[in-house]
């Protein structure tokens, strides 16, 4: 019950019979004459306080015996579930004793600590400036508290039925959370574990009235709305929720300004607008983007999520005035998913830190995100005092040879650049100490060495002649060797470093030979040599002859292979670019990811070709990034992804799933499960490997109990059917 005095008369009045004293002052129980405090009062209601752990809440709505009844039948009701049904464990608000008080329906109960989650709104909208800026944080785990509560009525079978800013007791905790308190249980309804049309029904309306709560918690009780919700249907229930037509029309008029301004709303952030917004139209099947909640669970997690990611999904100002000018921001360099990859890259990091010597190789084909997951290791590389060397081969480089060595220049630049003199001193003697005064042989390729070598060797005119191929030979192979004892300088146990080398597939064989050189030397003990490359290039076979090489060697190679990214990383892409709410993402990361085949790069630069084709856009009225999935659903699919998928379906290991992959090509984009059930091929159970197509991406279920084949998979597909002479399938008519 809410400890608020404020309401409470400051001189003695008479209220049904009862004399009351001042706010907060005794009075004595006509029943057992102990003392009472009374700590809110109102025209319908009275609560009082009898001494630490007891309540007593007098109705003041009638003293009609009719009306009596019924309030006390709603008690009754009210007590069999707090006391029989909810978990004892539960935080909650427990009837103990129901009886007349003065001639009017009352009852006792434990008391919970807290005020009312609209008294909390209201003090905080009352405080002046800058002192009432919003703080987010604390409201998202206001919210979280309520929703947890929530969960855990439905999950108990209670649905509330009568959900209200007035009806939630908040209460922090030392640790800056909230735990929430629901009362007011008289109309709550029993719902079975089972799913039934009535269930469903009570869960949304909890639902609904859950929009409206967090809408009043995030608004600070203002009236306006600026957030699409049918606003037609209105529960028969004491929660109604009124439009402000003026506050309405001001909000308007402001949008407007605004967007002559081409400035951002500083209102309500947009991952709380789309939030809201499903939630109120929990009761009306969503809302145009098929965005609803049925289960409290994801509305939990989604708050989760929030909190978790306050700095993502609540832009700062700059990010926020560039999604105002309609320009929808992926950051490339951010890493999603590809947990167990980068579990085994960190591992041989540690390796590598305790004087084992290996490798690893990334390989896959483009856009899968390869330079992605190594950068991971810059990180932790860097609170180990470590080095990294970054070197990338490009395809129409003059000079591949070269790349290692400008990639050993640029980092001795940058160390002399930072001017650490105990580093260089150290450094400059450990070079002189492994490498020697030959040195300088290496300075031609990489200059900042001059800055480490204190002796040069004199050139005769002999160094001017052209060399001969056996002196090349010989100049080519000291290269080698010094490079090796160079790393060796640069790598020990106080500062490990990383030897990155990205796009190996262009490498010329003369650098593949430094990098096998420079991997398989044994005095070279703190040097991780992670490469990159395409699976798909001609090239590949040389990178992989090396590879073998190495391993011949005696060294431990650890081979990643990346292909497409899960689907859940790809729901998490898409919900952090939009600022959506990760369980309201699902539907059109869905069909992203069957569009994109899973690939990291195509995923980005897909989201940022609708951007720009006006498929995604922001309206600044609605506070949101808005999609049409038909016309998404519509677009074509650039020919690298084409080619990545068939790539894909190619390198599927049974036959089986090739052959249901047909199967389902021939039934159309969409077809039923059951439609596809009928087809008999001998030997083959088809539909045991739809998961396996699902899980792939060629494959999306949607909730009309159908499977989509999109129209990049039937492009694909016909170019294995014509390519493997299998025409009998091209004769179906749902294939033209």
């Amino acid at each position: 019950a809410p400890m608020d005095t404020s309401h409470a008369h400051e001189s003695d009045i008479l209220f049904g019979g009862l004399s009351i004293g001042s706010g907060g002052s005794e009075i004595l129980h006509n029943n057992d004459n102990a003392p009472l405090h009374l700590v809110h009062q109102s025209s319908t209601a009275q609560i009082y306080r009898k001494g630490h752990h007891e309540g007593i809440k007098v109705i003041l709505d009638s003293n009609n015996p009719t009306t009596q009844e019924k309030i006390r039948l709603r008690l009754e009701h009210e007590r069999r579930i707090t006391n029989d049904i909810l978990p004892q464990s539960f935080s909650k608000r427990r009837i103990t004793i129901i009886e007349p008080f003065n001639g009017y329906q009352s009852f006792h109960f434990e008391w919970v600590e807290g005020i009312s989650l609209k008294d909390r709104i209201i003090e905080k909208a009352k405080l002046p400036q800058p002192e009432a800026s919003v703080d987010w944080m604390a409201r998202l785990r206001m919210a979280t508290a309520v929703a947890k509560t929530l969960w855990e009525y439905h999950k108990a079978g209670i649905a509330h039925n009568l959900l209200s800013t007035s009806n939630i007791i908040i209460d922090g905790t030392s640790d800056g959370h909230f735990v929430a308190v629901f009362i007011d249980l008289s109309r709550a309804t029993i719902i079975s574990r089972s799913n039934s049309p009535q269930n469903d029904e009570a869960k949304r309306i909890d639902l609904k009235d859950l929009g409206r709560v967090f809408h009043e918690l995030f608004y600070e009780g203002k009236q306006y709305n600026n957030i699409t919700v049918k606003m037609g249907e209105q529960h028969n229930h004491n929660n109604s929720f009124e439009m402000n037509d003026e506050i309405d029309v001001q909000f308007m008029r402001r949008v407007k300004r605004e967007r002559q301004m081409d400035t951002s709303y500083d209102g309500l952030p947009m991952y709380l607008s789309s939030f809201i917004s499903a939630l109120m139209n929990a009761c009306t099947g969503g809302n145009e983007f098929g965005e609803i909640y049925d289960d409290m669970k994801d509305v939990l997690n989604d708050l989760k999520a929030a909190t978790n990611k306050c700095d993502i999904y609540f832009p700062t100002p700059s990010k926020a005035i560039s999604q105002s000018r309609n320009q929808l921001l992926v950051q490339r360099d951010v890493f999603y998913g590809r947990k167990s990859e980068l579990s085994m890259l960190m591992h041989s990091l540690n390796s590598v830190i305790q004087g084992i010597s290996l490798m690893t190789a990334v390989s896959g084909l483009a856009g899968m995100g390869k330079t992605s997951l190594v950068n991971q290791i810059e990180a932790p590389l860097k609170q180990r005092n470590g080095y990294l060397i970054r070197a990338k081969f490009d395809q129409n480089a003059r000079q591949p040879d070269s790349v290692i060595f400008s990639a050993i220049d640029s980092f001795l630049g940058k160390l002399v650049q930072e001017g650490d003199m105990y580093i260089l001193s150290s450094l400059k003697q450990r070079i002189y100490d492994i490498v020697g005064p030959c040195v300088n042989i290496l300075t031609k390729s990489i200059p900042n060495l001059d800055k480490f070598v204190d002796y040069t060797i004199v050139s005769d005119d002999d160094d001017e002649l052209p060399p001969t191929t056996r002196q090349q030979q010989r100049s080519q192979q000291s290269k080698l060797v010094l490079t090796c004892s160079l790393v060796r300088a640069l790598a020990n146990q106080k500062n490990r470093v990383v030897l990155l080398i990205d796009d190996l597939q262009w490498a010329d064989q003369t650098s593949l030979d430094l990098v096998q050189h420079i991997v398989a030397d044994r005095d070279i003990r703190y040097c991780f040599c992670v490469v990159c490359y395409r699976d798909d290039d001609k090239l590949t076979p040389l990178v992989t002859n090396m590879l073998n090489d190495v391993k011949g060697q005696g060294i431990s190679v650890q081979i990643i292979n990346l292909g497409h990214i899960e689907r859940e990383s790809v729901d998490t892409l898409i919900s952090e670019a939009l600022c959506l709410p990760p369980s309201l993402s699902r539907n059109f990361s869905g069909l992203v990811h069957s569009k994109t085949g899973g690939a990291a790069l195509f995923v980005i630069n897909f989201l940022q070709t609708l951007n720009k084709e006006g498929l995604i856009r922001l309206n600044l009225s609605t506070r949101r990034w808005e999609y049409d999935l038909s016309k998404i659903r519509m677009t074509e699919i650039p020919a690298d992804v084409v080619q990545y998928l068939t790539m894909q379906m190619t390198k599927l290991h049974q036959n089986n799933i090739q052959v249901a992959l047909k199967v389902a090509s021939c039934l159309g984009s969409q077809f039923d499960l059951s439609t596809f059930k009928k087809a008999k091929v001998t030997g083959v159970a088809l539909e045991e490997f739809l998961p396996t197509l699902a899980s792939s991406g060629f494959l999306q279920a949607s909730s009309e109990s159908t499977n989509r084949l999109s129209r990049r998979i039937l492009s694909c597909q016909s170019a294995i059917l014509i390519s493997g002479h299998d025409r009998r399938l091209l004769s179906s008519p749902s294939w033209i």
